[in-house]
């Protein structure tokens, strides 16, 4: 999903520690918002 974005390796380190479905919500999420950055992906729901 985040392959074709400017995400920064440390956006997926921090995707990797969650669960799968927890990583497909933050992913849509920063899709959605366009929002590719480390404190965004830290906590998705509360920029949702």
């Amino acid at each position: 999903m985040l392959k074709d974005t400017p995400c920064s390796m440390k956006v997926f380190d921090i995707l990797r520690q969650m669960s799968a479905v927890r990583q497909i919500e933050a992913a849509d999420l920063m899709i959605g918002q366009n929002n590719f950055s480390i404190m965004f992906a830290r906590n998705p729901r509360s920029h949702a």
